[in-house]
């Protein structure tokens, strides 16, 4: 995931505040498995549900980031998509 870095005290509220303020750019990659591994895990039902994680709308192999239960394809699951998604900035 990359976060932007900007001068201290500079607005930010426009794309041109934006652009002006920047010093550069936080990364911090997520292992998306390890990540959810470790949320879940602590759960006593974790794995008592599948969870699917996709990176798009489109519900394809291709967009999968995490399934709680990949090893076992016949564990039944309720399909739940959200209407709002994040847009990039």
């Amino acid at each position: 995931m990359y976060a932007p870095y900007y001068k201290k005290n500079m607005p930010i509220n426009s794309i041109e505040e934006r652009r002006n303020a920047i010093l550069g750019w936080v990364y911090s990659p997520y292992r998306m498995n390890d990540l959810m591994k470790g949320i879940l895990s602590d759960s006593e039902s974790a794995y008592a549900i599948r969870l699917e994680i996709f990176d798009d709308k489109s519900l394809i192999e291709s967009n999968l980031l995490f399934d709680s239960h990949e090893e076992n394809q016949d564990i039944p699951y309720i399909q739940y998509q959200p209407d709002h998604y994040s847009n990039p900035v």
